[in-house]
Order: structure tokens, then sequence, then C-alpha cells
């Protein structure tokens, strides 16, 4: 990987350490569980939603926001994000000039089929999890994100109830445990190429795998617990297999 450019500026500062910064002491990084040591970060294509923007007399624009808990979560699990452009025309290339080492696709926005207003954030994450695919990366879907992976192995969604809630007791490879939870809706079934190792006790599914394509969904948030809970940290780690040292230049 090239490296960054060094600021040549004799009145300039020395650049600041990430273990520094004010807030790498706070709440939302207290649990940071990565050794920086001299192991790169690797680098995740992280989707982002559309918000919809309406201007004073009728006007509106759209732009690409994305929660900051993420890069903090990310950067505990061993990964530096860069968000992606809802462009679906330059979505691939995005994965080819930036080297990346794999594929978060985050929550918001519902999908048009689901009478969601973001069409281009559709197509945007579908090239994404094409993309993924056919050149190995790992990919790791998160609530909507997961409908994207359900939805292009033709998975129907209908739907749910009372899955909109911070504390929802479900069944994680057999164990109970409470996650937090923000869907309207799910799948109460799956296809033999996604399996299932999470549901709600309603028969909801709550998180999928396919292992020969590195393929993970989860129904949960975890960038919303505070502080961020080891199981989700360990969960994305197991997902992009930050213990093997990217496979970059």
């Amino acid at each position: 990987m090239r490296p960054f450019p060094q600021n040549s500026g004799v009145s300039a500062s020395p650049p600041m350490r990430p273990g520094d910064l004010p807030f790498a002491r706070g709440q939302d990084l207290e649990n940071l569980s990565y050794s920086r040591a001299d192991t790169p970060l690797k680098l995740i294509a992280v989707s982002q939603s559309v918000q919809i923007v309406r201007e004073p007399g009728g006007a509106t624009r759209r732009q690409d926001v994305i929660d900051q808990s993420w890069a903090a979560l990310l950067e505990a699990c061993g990964c530096l994000a860069l968000p992606v452009p809802n462009q679906p025309q330059s979505a691939t290339r995005f994965l080819d000039e930036a080297l990346i080492d794999g594929v978060l696709l985050t929550c918001g926005n519902e999908l048009t089929a689901n009478g969601g207003d973001a069409p281009e954030r559709d197509r945007t994450e579908f090239a994404l999890v094409t993309h993924a695919i056919h050149h190995n990366l790992p990919v790791l879907g998160v609530g909507r994100g997961m409908q994207i992976i359900q939805r292009l192995f033709s998975v129907p969604l209908k739907k749910v109830d009372d899955h909109v809630s911070p504390a929802l007791e479900i069944k994680i490879n057999g164990r109970d445990e409470i996650v937090n939870s923000d869907h309207r809706y799910g799948a109460m079934a799956t296809v033999p190429e996604l399996k299932i190792w999470a549901r709600a006790r309603d028969g909801v599914v709550k998180a999928i795998e396919n292992k020969k394509h590195n393929l993970i969904g989860v129904m949960w948030r975890p960038d919303r617990r505070r502080p961020f809970a080891e199981s989700d940290i360990e969960l994305i780690r197991k997902a992009f297999d930050t213990n093997r040292s990217a496979a970059r230049p």
C-alpha cells in the first residue's frame, strides 16, 4: 500500500498518533481491542445511507451519510472504514482502485422492494456484493445489508412485528442472547445456500452465512452497543479475518 505523504512544513506540529486523540480514550472506544503494532489495518468498503434533504422552496438534495460509530467499531476490529458513494456505475471501480479487503453493508433505508426511496443504494450494494463474490472478498451485511444478501439469493422478505427493540431475545447458535433490533421486514425461511445461525423466538431469521462466498449477515446493530460488545468484535474480526495480514503490496 502506498504510504501517505508527510507534511514538510517547518511550523507544522508532528502528526498525532491514534492513541493521542482525545476520543480514543472515550466511551465509544473504551474497549478498543486491536493492537496497532506493525499490522496494517484491513481496508473495508462501507456502504452508506441515502439521506434526502428538503430545501426551503421545495427543492431536494440527496446525500450519503454513515454513522461515525462504524469507523470506531471497525478500528476496534483491526479495520479501516472506506465509505463508498452511492454511484452504482463507479462502485466496482472503487473496489478495484482502493484494493479493499472486504465489504460492509450497513443499515438504513428500506429496500425499494419494501417501499424504500433509495434505488441508487440498492443498485450500489448489489454491485458491491456481486463484485465481492467474483473476487473472493468477504462481505458482512448488517440489517438492511443482510436483506440485500437475502434478496440476491431470492429469499422472500415480509413485514414482521416487534423487531424494533433495544433488547430482543434471540437464539444464536442455540444460545439465548439479548440483542438490539431495528427492522420491519424479515424472512421466516432461507435457501440451501444461506445457513441460518440465529433466529428470534417468533421464527424470524436473525443471522445467515454462506462459507463458500464468505458472506455473513446479521439483523442486529453492533454499531449501537455501548460499549461495543466483545461478541460483535469477534464476529467482525471473523468476517474479515483480521488475524491474517491484508493481501496488499
